[in-house]
């Protein structure tokens, strides 16, 4: 059983690895290192090419074909500020007596961003918007005309609305578009 300890024989007693590697023939050398074929190069580089290849296709295709799709998208994707204002109501000082009370307001807003472009329906907005708020046409003309930015911040149109005017805004909220209604306190 424990007889045998060298396995190799006597040749190759007090051997170290390296002098094995080193005087191996050329049958021992063969049968330790086996090269690799070039038809696995080939096929890793044809794996390698037509991964590259499928890449360049799905870039083209999403810039190209699909590219106005996704730029149409990400203008819908507008980041707009909307400022929530705190209810205040009455203010009362130490001795109980309301020094304010706060009466909550709508106010007529518009919003560039969201106007029509063509002047022809831009007039069309004023127009309604004049009969709805009780506002001259031209002013009206003159705000929308003076904030052809495509600022997403609402601008002031009208403070202090009445309840039904604001009501007929939101019907016509279609017909009217970039025009809104903000709460304030």
């Amino acid at each position: 059983m424990f007889g045998n300890k060298n396995k190799f024989g006597k040749a190759y007693s007090g051997l170290e690895i390296e002098d094995y590697v080193l005087t191996a023939t050329e049958k021992e050398a063969a049968r330790m290192e086996k090269p690799l074929e070039k038809k696995w190069f080939d096929f890793l580089w044809y794996v390698v090419i037509s991964f590259v290849v499928i890449l360049g296709i799905r870039v083209i295709f999403l810039t190209v074909i699909k590219g106005p799709y996704y730029q149409n998208i990400s203008k819908g994707n507008s980041i707009r500020n909307v400022v929530i204002k705190a209810s205040r109501g009455r203010i009362y000082d130490r001795a109980g007596v309301p020094l304010v009370n706060n009466v909550p307001s709508i106010d007529a807003v518009i919003i560039p961003a969201y106007l029509p472009s063509d002047d022809n329906k831009l007039s069309e907005v004023s127009v309604k918007l004049g009969k709805i708020l009780s506002m001259d046409e031209n002013e009206i003309k003159n705000v929308l005309s003076n904030k052809k930015s495509k600022s997403l911040n609402p601008i002031l149109l009208k403070e202090n609305i009445s309840q039904d005017e604001s009501l007929i805004i939101l019907e016509k909220k279609d017909d009217l578009p970039g025009v809104g209604i903000e709460k304030t306190a």
